[in-house]
């Protein structure tokens, strides 16, 4: 089977396929990375649009052959990323795949999709730009990537949804059809081993800012923590956000035992995982959320809020606690009798919730259900 998937350029593909040459990636793409090796059988071709380069560049790497077009500099999204669309097909033409894979709605991948082959495309719903708009700064872009989200949902016909919690969100949009697929770990989450939590010690890691909780963190961290435990805050943000973090961390007197410890490496993370029993991310609105996957990976205690994704897994698991949505009374409690109760210390617990995510997101179990999605009889039997 010929696969044609579009989505933007990995920062792993400039970092160790292009040798640090900057062709325009700025997301890890972790939820398409860790797919890489395809199945036998599957014959992957992945479309980026790019920068800084003049004409198309093709590279071979994990297996899939990578096809980067040059596109718009800037104001892709103003034309509703259209313009990116005669860059795809010049590679839809010259491949000619059996199936087409849009990853994401807001951006220009799915409208894209659908544009090359309506009949053999399915597009890839992360989160709902719809659902995050009241947790989220609106910048001038914004707009028109939530109209392109809207137009992508209405003009589809195959959705895969990367958890139920997508599925519904998105339903409300559409009159296509839906099938959920989990997303795979990164493989280093597959195969660490997994480390004694002997630290007294909470990690959150997310983005600093507001939607995913940081201050909320702090606050329950301050109030409900016994004194020989520290919360280390792992993720970036925007100076002026950081800067309010911070103050406020000095005037809970708190700065000795809350640290920001900034963006880390993939294996910085998965030590200081191996290390911590807790983790705690109180985000008001998350699909995924990867790091929270990670963590239960790697056998940590969620603290959470009881919302979207962080709900739909801790669930899944039966491992974590959820407090209610924005009670940061109610999220202090449930960190305290975390660090009191200590549940992950019950005698299996952990295993058992390590083995499960890592055998749902495996990507060998993942593509056993991605490669159902590549067949017309399977939509028609939805």
């Amino acid at each position: 089977m010929k696969l044609l998937w579009l989505c933007g350029v990995p920062f792993e593909l400039e970092e160790k396929a292009l040798d640090g040459r900057k062709v325009g990636a700025n997301a890890a793409w972790s939820w398409v990375m860790g797919h890489l090796p395809p199945p036998e059988g599957v014959e992957l071709h992945i479309a980026c649009p790019a920068k800084n380069i003049s004409d198309k560049l093709t590279i071979e790497y994990r297996g899939a052959v990578f096809h980067l077009f040059p596109s718009m500099a800037r104001g892709a999204v103003y034309t509703l990323y259209r313009a990116w669309i005669p860059g795809f097909r010049g590679v839809y033409d010259e491949i000619e795949p059996d199936w087409v894979h849009g990853w994401g709605v807001e951006a220009g991948y799915g409208c894209a999709a659908h544009a090359l082959d309506p009949v053999h495309s399915v597009i890839e719903i992360q989160g709902i730009l719809a659902d995050y708009y009241p947790y989220i700064k609106k910048s001038l872009p914004f707009w028109p990537a939530l109209l392109n989200e809207r137009l992508s949902l209405r003009q589809g016909r195959r959705f895969i949804a990367e958890s139920g919690y997508s599925k519904r969100s998105a339903e409300k949009y559409s009159k296509g059809r839906f099938h959920v697929v989990a997303q795979p770990l990164r493989e280093e989450f597959l195969t660490a081993e997994v480390g004694p939590r002997d630290l007294k010690q909470v990690v959150f890691l997310g983005a600093i800012d507001e939607r995913k909780g940081i201050k909320d963190a702090v606050q329950a961290f301050a109030a409900g923590a016994p004194d020989n435990w520290r919360l280390l805050c792992v993720g970036g943000g925007v100076p002026e956000y950081e800067s309010e973090v911070r103050s406020l961390i000095k005037s809970l007197g708190m700065e000795e035992r809350i640290e920001l410890l900034g963006k880390l490496e993939v294996t910085e993370i998965i030590e200081l995982f191996r290390r911590t029993p807790v983790f705690l991310l109180p985000t008001y609105m998350d699909t995924g959320p990867n790091a929270l996957k990670e963590a239960l990976a790697m056998g940590l205690w969620p603290v959470c809020y009881d919302n979207s994704g962080p709900k739909e897994f801790v669930g899944r698991t039966r491992y974590g606690s959820l407090s209610p949505t924005g009670s940061i009374d109610a999220l202090t409690a449930s960190l305290k009798q975390t660090l009191v109760g200590k549940p992950w210390e019950t005698p299996g617990r952990a295993d058992q919730c390590i083995r499960q995510i890592r055998h749902e997101l495996n990507p060998g179990t993942v593509w056993k259900e991605l490669l159902k999605c590549y067949s017309a009889d399977f939509w028609d039997g939805l």
